[in-house]
């Protein structure tokens, strides 16, 4: 009887390994992914960009799906709360002719800057302070 149940206990000790071994590894992929997180939730961010653009570029919010966060005469800025969306940032001003800004966050405009290098978009501070000049692009396609 002690043989069998020595077997048995070693069994289970053999099962169980891969298992807290596949336990810690989510374990460690949990801990990761929050340790990568914002503080700052993005959507929480934009608003509060968007509400600092509306009052430095006296311009309304374009609330639009699909279209810039704000559009006047010769401008279109769109807003991006992180660095993981510049890139979604810039494929929505491409159409765009006239100057084109992305704005962020202010921990991030050194980033964004230089996202945009060697390309005709410029950044703008949430307080509409211009870092990187825009050069009006001369496409037709979306003009306003």
């Amino acid at each position: 009887m002690d043989i069998s149940k020595g077997i048995s206990n070693q069994i289970q000790d053999i099962l169980l390994i891969p298992a807290l071994a596949f336990a810690l590894l989510a374990l460690g992929t949990v801990v990761y992914r929050m340790t990568q997180m914002k503080p700052e939730i993005t959507i929480e961010a934009h608003d509060r960009i968007i509400e600092q653009l509306e009052k430095a570029l006296k311009t309304p919010y374009n609330r639009g799906k699909g279209h810039p966060d704000f559009k006047r005469r010769g401008m279109v800025v769109e807003v991006e709360a992180t660095p993981e969306t510049f890139t979604e940032g810039i494929r929505r001003l491409r159409p765009y002719k006239g100057q084109r800004y992305l704005s962020t966050d202010e921990s991030y405009i050194d980033q964004a800057v230089k996202r945009v290098k060697n390309t005709k978009i410029g950044v703008i501070k949430p307080n509409g302070v211009i870092v990187k000049p825009a050069t009006p692009a001369r496409r037709e396609k979306n003009s306003y």
